[in-house]
């Protein structure tokens, strides 16, 4: 059984693990210039004749699906979930939850009558 405290937690968990990871995601993708740049070079030593704005476009493409992935694990890891129907109780739902008491998926009771 979840209480309110719980939920609560795990939602502020979720936030604070989520905001400090992009910042340092994002800072990366600010310098993704310059690793673009520093790969062209590298792979022109290679043999391969590359231009670094199309690495750009690579390299910030990876960063856009490291923070996707990112987020995800960190919901995984942070966000409770229901024990009837396996689904997380993502931030968007957890007021549905206190106020309802009740999984908004399947309908099970989540958190006892008197919390």
């Amino acid at each position: 059984m979840l209480t309110v405290d719980s939920v609560n937690k795990a939602t502020r968990r979720y936030w604070v693990a989520v905001y400090a990871s992009l910042v340092p995601l994002i800072a990366l993708l600010g310098l993704s210039g310059g690793i673009a740049h520093w790969l062209a070079d590298l792979l022109y030593t290679v043999g391969f004749k590359i231009r670094w704005q199309t690495l750009l476009l690579g390299v910030m493409a990876f960063f856009v699906v490291l923070t996707l992935w990112v987020i995800f694990m960190i919901q995984r890891w942070t966000l409770p979930t229901c024990p009837t129907c396996g689904k997380r109780i993502t931030p968007n739902l957890n007021g549905i939850v206190i106020a309802t008491k009740n999984c908004p998926n399947c309908g099970s009771v989540l958190i006892a009558q008197g919390s």
